[in-house]
């Protein structure tokens, strides 16, 4: 995969992609989907870590490049070390990055975190994607899909807007790693046509509300939420890198 990285990366200096030595020391390439929400989570971490990060498309990339993936959708370089998978990418960029650590340090708080990522990556993550893309062979009739997809967000977005009744974030009052990959999924369907699937759900309005308007938690001057693919990113096929400038 170096190769195909070589292929289609900018070249920069090593610190920095305006040629000043900056913490954030290399930059980041990511090549990933622009229709993905696991992609959005590679951009959000990089975007609250203040890590700089080129980002380049899957959809992009000829026939001879997207073999060089070797089935692998999401792939993240720096320097010479490489790294796939959304989970991995993640964990890495925030170890990485400037701002303190998204892993809750308090038990019950951890605990709590786990919970709702795993409601997010599992359960609602499978039916949203059920719901946008469909499921070829397991089901024929598309409608009984659609309706029983629905069905179960609806269940798992109202379980979410009474946890996010009285905190500011899903967990407690702090940012944390539940935000970051709830806040990917609900992207996704609303850039999906499905704005209505929130439209009576108060406390998750007003949740996502605060997460589009806060600055990066480690300090910097900008919005993780405005680095995530729009509509027309989508039909463009393009990647908003995450640029850094306040130093």
């Amino acid at each position: 995969m170096k190769e195909l990285f070589d292929d289609i990366a900018i070249s920069v200096d090593a610190y920095g992609a305006d040629g000043d030595m900056k913490k954030t020391q290399y930059v980041l390439d990511l090549i990933g989907s622009v229709s993905n929400p696991e992609t959005y989570k590679c951009i959000l971490a990089a975007s609250e870590q203040g890590m700089e990060m080129n980002c380049y498309a899957l959809e992009n990339l000829n026939d001879s490049q997207f073999d060089e993936m070797k089935g692998e959708t999401l792939a993240l370089r720096e320097s010479d070390f490489i790294i796939s998978g959304s989970e991995a990418i993640v964990a890495f960029i925030d170890a990485r990055g400037l701002g303190y650590s998204l892993e809750l340090k308090n038990a019950q708080l951890a605990a709590i975190q786990n919970y709702w990522v795993d409601i997010a990556n599992v359960a609602f993550s499978d039916s949203v994607c059920k719901l946008i893309y469909g499921n070829v062979g397991k089901r024929k009739d598309k409608h009984t899909l659609t309706k029983d997809s629905l069905e179960k967000i609806n269940l798992y977005l109202d379980a979410l807007d009474k946890q996010l009744k009285n905190n500011k974030y899903i967990v407690c009052n702090k940012y944390t790693f539940a935000d970051l990959h709830w806040t990917a999924y609900i992207h996704f369907i609303l850039i999906s046509d499905y704005e209505d699937l929130i439209d009576n759900k108060k406390n998750i309005q007003d949740w996502l509300q605060r997460i589009k308007s806060r600055k990066s938690q480690c300090g910097q001057e900008i919005v993780a939420y405005d680095n995530l693919p729009n509509k027309t990113d989508i039909e463009n096929k393009k990647l908003s890198s995450v640029r850094i400038g306040d130093f």
